[in-house]
């Protein structure tokens, strides 16, 4: 047990650190080198350049690559407080005369603009993906999780009748803790914590550590996995099966709604 969880953290710390490194590089590279062009598929060449070299070094890939897209995510707030934290560096005597003397026609010109000036070497912090890339992110995306889910079913031993049994039991109670989490949320009305509370679905985290588990050849591994593949196939029937009766509900209480409204 001690050597699978050293072999975890190592795998996440190194994957963690690639990531973020690749992500700072990255965010410096479409700011400076590609601000003309468009880096979608550059993009992705890159994520596959950082995912190799992840693996090299005896890290997770499809973690980096994790760590790797929410830094390109927060980009443009993660700009936005490098920025900030450069502008609180203390200047020389001359350079705050200077700025003190201009301040009011710089307020002018930021307040007339809306905008910050150009002038005084401020630039708003922008995203590094564009919403054509991200869209088309979205679409890759989605034909990879086609794949997983396929490849997901074809892992799943029905005859294995002891995990499928132990894999509803989860995926049942899984929806109920889910259920009662609503009760936390205090500051959400009644039609939101129930959209909430449908998604509780399992997905690639749990396919990825049950593989981790095989590789390593941990007693009852094979069982495990099953386990968590029966998870994720029930929990995802389910919380579809939620979410198709949250919207019926939606519906109907619209109808009524307007039939009220109509009445009147």
């Amino acid at each position: 047990l001690q050597s699978l969880i050293s072999n975890l953290v190592s795998l996440f710390a190194v994957a963690g650190l690639v990531g973020i490194c690749a992500g700072i590089l990255w965010i410096v590279l479409v700011k400076k080198v590609f601000t003309e062009h468009e880096s979608s598929m550059i993009t992705v060449a890159y994520l596959l350049l950082v995912f190799v070299v992840t693996e090299y070094l005896n890290g997770n890939g499809a973690i980096a690559g994790l760590f790797l897209g929410l830094m390109l995510k927060n980009a443009r707030r993660l700009t936005g407080i490098f920025s900030d934290i450069t502008r609180k560096n203390p200047e020389p005597v001359k350079a705050v005369a200077v700025k003190k003397a201009s301040a009011n026609a710089v307020g002018a010109r930021k307040a007339k603009n809306g905008k910050k000036d150009a002038a005084t070497g401020e630039q708003p912090a922008t995203p590094v993906t564009t919403p054509k890339e991200e869209f088309f992110y979205h679409q890759v995306s989605f034909i990879l999780k086609t794949f997983f889910f396929v490849y997901i079913g074809s892992l799943i031993n029905i005859y294995d009748t002891r995990a499928i049994v132990i894999s509803v039991l989860i995926a049942v109670a899984l929806m109920v803790i889910r259920v009662f989490s609503s009760f936390l949320l205090f500051s959400f009305r009644p039609f939101e914590k129930q959209w909430i509370t449908s998604f509780f679905a399992r997905g690639l985290a749990a396919a990825a550590i049950a593989q981790i588990l095989l590789l390593e050849g941990i007693d009852d591994a094979a069982t495990i996995a099953n386990i968590s593949y029966g998870v994720i196939c029930f929990t995802i029937i389910l919380s579809s099966l939620r979410v198709f009766t949250v919207k019926r509900h939606a519906l109907k209480l619209q109808e009524e709604a307007a039939g009220a409204s109509g009445e009147k």
